[in-house]
């Protein structure tokens, strides 16, 4: 009903009511005269059996003497029913025997051949045929045609009656509707004139009038609550704003509201942080009057600042370092964070500047510690080579390198902890005391002349060697700590080693199709991951069938399979299965191909990710390139092979299934 889209409520009501009432009555009607047409239908046709069956009961005589005449007349009473306008007697045999024709007829009715008792509507007309009995015995039939004039004059006076009974009572409908659908419609239209109001004049204390309990006040009632509570959010809005303007301006830090063409507004913090002596002051200035035009890193500071600004409303925010320089030109870090907002429609961001020139000093310190730690590691590392060499030496001229690499394993088993132990130690440099001596240095200075009174009356002075005392305590422990983490550090350092010289026998037969073991290599990708894998909590399960060794290139298989297991770790360390579980299959596939499957109950792939997962630079990693899974689908087609996805779903986990071609090398050998 698309017309009543844009009509009034009252008009909508007046419409419903109207077609409703109509269509009512046009179903009645037509009923009603469908039944009149069947009743008179059933009716005509009872008349003309009565007709035939008198006509053939006067009949008989004429028949059984062979009276032609008698029949004629008896068939002439006929006229004094209009609608006949055909009539004869068959014989026994079926021939005419005596006919009858209404006389305005002048066409020639040709008579249909007899038939037993039996009517039919044809076209206009209703035949009729009356077997005539005499003693049990057939003599004869009676055959009437009468047409369906008055079935039609019948039918036209119904539909003009139904028609006018329809009008009159649409009338009546509108009239009455008119005036009752006031009741609906009226606290309606009240209700939609308070809205107008209420939105021209932002005035939500203005209320719609309640007339009713039924759903339209329920409706009001609903409204004025409405209007209650956005009075009351407003409210509550008007004091939270005036909340975050105190938060605002006592912030230690710069908060600034930029736009297209500047500064907007700021807090009392930007002016002291750029040496603004007034808001107006700093809000005459663009944000470039305040950066060097060179950043860390030798960025330009234009190309930067709309970087990190299309960042901003690309991902929701932007952190970054920048330098920035007061009116008086003096440069200082700052660590800036950028938030968009929009205010009446506008899009602004929200610059929150902190200072990070004490931060920045200690880093440097920090710096130089690292240095001398990062020289003491490769000192240390050295001296782990020079031993390493001389065991492999020692074990080759003694048949040991067996013994040897068991050696260097169980020296790699705690060598997993390298970046851990990194980390700590930087943070307990950092976290030193060491800095605070200098402040008790500065104190002692300024007593200098008269310490005995200082350490034993001056207050601050009776708690310096208690302080001293405790300090040293603390430096013992640190220094314990870190050479203990030094320790392990130099020993980390070998399982790297052990990863570069995996990669280097690997390196040596790249692009060349040697024979190697496909659980080998399966077992060095594990490896090169254990480190993740083991972080992680993941459980590795191997289903391997007993193979041969085969040709491939070992180096291209391996960059697939550490691949293919480094994704799986990702897949398994973002999901929130407690148990976390990496299956790795290989079986043989018919004569001339082998599969290596990886099967995890990670996160699982979307159906859409599945068509796009090979492509060059699709990933869904936060910081991957997108170029692994594709190259190792390139490398696996250039080994005759392919490399194909699955999943379910997310939270389905995935299975990747790397094919090769099956060349056994004793089958080829032999061969």
């Amino acid at each position: 009903m698309s017309f009543l889209k844009n009509l009034t409520i009252k008009h909508k009501l007046i419409s419903i009511i109207m077609l409703t009432s109509i269509v009512a009555m046009l179903i009645a009607g037509s009923a009603y005269i469908i039944y009149e047409q069947v009743m008179f239908r059933k009716e005509m046709v009872n008349s003309a059996f009565c007709y035939a069956a008198m006509i053939g009961d006067n009949c008989q005589a004429a028949l059984a003497f062979g009276d032609i005449a008698d029949a004629q007349e008896t068939l002439a009473s006929l006229r004094a029913k209009p609608s006949i306008c055909y009539a004869c007697v068959y014989d026994q045999a079926g021939k005419i025997f005596a006919e009858y024709q209404r006389c305005d007829i002048t066409e020639t009715i040709t008579p249909p051949e007899k038939s037993k008792d039996s009517y039919k509507f044809d076209k206009d007309y209703l035949l009729v045929f009356k077997q005539i009995y005499q003693e049990g015995e057939v003599v004869g039939t009676v055959f009437l045609r009468s047409n369906l004039t008055e079935l039609s004059a019948i039918l036209k006076r119904n539909i003009l009656i139904i028609t006018l009974v329809i009008l009159a009572s649409s009338v009546l409908t509108y009239l009455i509707t008119s005036r009752l659908q006031r009741v609906i419609s009226g606290p309606i239209l009240n209700l939609a004139q308070t809205a107008e109001k209420v939105s021209e004049k932002n005035d939500y204390s203005l209320r719609g009038i309640k007339q009713t309990n039924d759903e339209v006040g329920m409706l009001i009632d609903s409204f004025n609550g409405m209007l209650q509570q956005i009075q009351d959010r407003g409210e509550a809005i008007k004091e939270s704003e005036e909340k975050f303007r105190t938060l605002y301006e006592s912030s230690n830090d710069a908060v600034v509201l930029l736009g297209e063409e500047g500064f907007l507004d700021c807090n009392q913090s930007a002016l002291r942080m750029y040496g603004c002596s007034s808001r107006d002051e700093l809000l005459r200035k663009h944000p470039v009057d305040f950066s060097p035009e060179k950043q860390p890193g030798g960025r330009n500071s234009q190309e930067m600042a709309q970087y990190y600004v299309n960042q901003t409303f690309t991902e929701g925010s932007a952190k970054f370092e920048w330098i920035h320089r007061k009116l008086d030109g003096t440069e200082f870090p700052c660590e800036v964070l950028l938030s968009p907002m929009e205010i009446k429609g506008k899009n602004l961001i929200q610059g929150v500047v902190r200072d990070i020139t004490e931060r920045k000093q200690a880093e440097e310190e920090i710096r130089k510690l690292n240095e001398e730690l990062e020289l003491r590691v490769i000192q240390r590392t050295a001296q782990l080579q020079e031993t390493h060499e001389k065991l492999l030496e020692a074990s080759r001229q003694a048949g040991m390198a067996e013994v040897a690499t068991d050696v260097l394993h169980n020296v790699g088993n705690v060598l997993n902890s390298i970046n851990v132990s990194a980390t700590l130690i930087t943070e307990k440099v950092r976290g030193s005391e060491i800095s605070d001596l200098q402040k008790v240095t500065d104190i002692i200075k300024s007593n200098h002349e008269n310490l005995g009174y200082f350490f034993s009356e001056d207050p601050k002075g009776k708690h310096i060697p208690a302080y001293l005392t405790e300090v040293s305590r603390h430096l013992a422990v640190e220094r314990n700590d870190i050479i203990e983490k030094l320790q392990s550090l130099s020993k980390n350092v070998e399982h790297i080693k052990e990863i570069v010289k995996m990669q280097q026998s690997y390196a040596k037969t790249s692009g060349v199709e040697v024979g190697a073991s496909l659980d080998d290599l399966v077992e060095d990708a594990i490896q090169i991951n254990y480190a993740g894998l083991k972080r992680h909590g993941v459980v590795v399960n191997k289903n391997i069938e007993d193979l041969p060794e085969v040709y491939v290139d070992k180096q291209k298989v391996l960059q697939i399979l550490v691949n293919l297991i480094n994704n799986a770790k990702y897949a398994l360390s973002n999901t929130s299965n407690d148990e976390k579980t990496l299956t790795i299959n290989i079986r043989r596939q018919g004569e001339n191909r082998v599969t290596v499957e990886i099967i995890d109950n990670g996160i699982g792939i979307a159906e859409e990710n599945l068509a796009k997962i090979f492509r060059h630079g699709f990933t869904t990693k936060r910081h991957g390139h997108g170029f692994g899974l594709h190259s190792g689908a390139l490398a696996a087609k250039e080994m005759g092979g392919a490399l194909t996805a699955w999943s379910k779903g997310p939270g389905t986990g995935a299975k990747f299934i790397l094919e090769l071609p099956y060349k056994a090398v004793q089958e080829v050998k032999n061969g």
